[in-house]
């Protein structure tokens, strides 16, 4: 191959190397995968080696060689960029998936920095730093991880919190603390304390089984301790996805009283909020229940036994 032909190829190859790389990021995700307890936390952080590599490519060889500041500016904007053009993929836009290019890219420009100069502690505390960074959001995932995936096994039983570590499958939501708490009556429940100013507080959770079909009721079993001898109005909140853009929620209230109660969600019969349709039960992304603030004091309801009734 002569000096001339090769030099035509290189940035043919650089342009084929670039769109490898970025390739990944406007593929359709399958809904399982999406929601997956595994594979789509660790799967995210693909967004870091990717970035990672691109950098070094573009300060190794092509137009940037050698300008790193130039490389790192190409880059943060080229992932800017591919989080917008992906939504026509299907996929959505996500500042954190930009913030782990951001990372990529910082990695990448640490081991030039300790490279091409004499200094190691720099780089080092660093690497160091941005390595937290990533590791910090997964601290708590092999734990959840594990108790997602047992929840799961127990499907069409969602959530009946009495594996140890079923809390770490639920967040807490405008103020709200929630925690796992012995039952009267046996059992274990999940208890939503709320005192603060805000009016919608509750819990939500997004690593339960998401794929609802053949099933027409949501089962929740709910009791009221605060106010007392009040009652209170809860809202049931279900987040779907029926495609890439096609994001919407759902939602049934309902008033409950100090004794147990058994909240029944006929699915069939809801329509989601903006688009009105009916719940894509596919992929039920999320599961919230709200707690309706009416008046000021402190809130306080057992939840336990999330359950779904196949369809008769």
């Amino acid at each position: 191959m002569t000096p001339q032909r090769s030099t035509r190829r290189r940035p043919l190859l650089l342009l084929a190397v670039l769109l490898a790389l970025v390739a990944p990021f406007f593929v359709p995700i399958d809904p399982d995968l999406q929601q997956h307890a595994v594979i789509s936390p660790l799967g995210d952080r693909v967004h870091v080696a990717i970035f990672f590599v691109l950098t070094l490519v573009l300060h190794r060889t092509g137009p940037l060689r050698g300008r790193i500041w130039r490389v790192m500016a190409v880059c943060l904007a080229l992932g800017a960029i591919t989080e917008v053009v992906q939504i026509a993929a299907g996929r959505s836009a996500s500042v954190f998936d930009w913030f782990q290019d951001v990372q990529g890219i910082a990695l990448a420009s640490c081991w030039l920095w300790w490279r091409r100069s004499g200094r190691r502690v720099g780089p080092v505390l660093a690497t160091v730093t941005i390595l937290a960074s990533i590791a910090w959001p997964l601290r708590q995932f092999p734990a959840t991880a594990r108790e997602a995936l047992a929840s799961q096994a127990q499907f069409p039983l969602l959530c009946d919190f009495e594996s140890e570590h079923a809390g770490l499958l639920w967040n807490d939501h405008l103020g709200s603390t929630v925690q796992r708490v012995p039952r009267a009556d046996g059992g274990h429940a999940l208890r939503i304390d709320h005192d603060g100013p805000e009016r919608w507080p509750g819990t939500a959770s997004r690593r339960l089984a998401w794929n609802w079909t053949g099933h027409d009721t949501l089962l929740v079993d709910v009791r009221l301790i605060e106010p007392a001898p009040d009652s209170l109005r809860v809202t049931v909140w279900l987040e779907d996805k029926r495609s890439g853009h096609d994001i919407d929620y759902a939602m049934r209230g309902f008033q409950i009283g100090h004794g147990w109660t058994t909240l029944r969600v006929p699915l069939n019969d809801l329509r989601t909020d903006r688009r009105e349709r009916p719940l894509a039960l596919r992929t039920v992304q999320a599961v919230s229940l709200f707690l309706i603030r009416r008046e000021e004091g402190p809130m306080s309801l057992l939840v336990d036994n999330l359950r779904l009734v196949p369809r008769g």
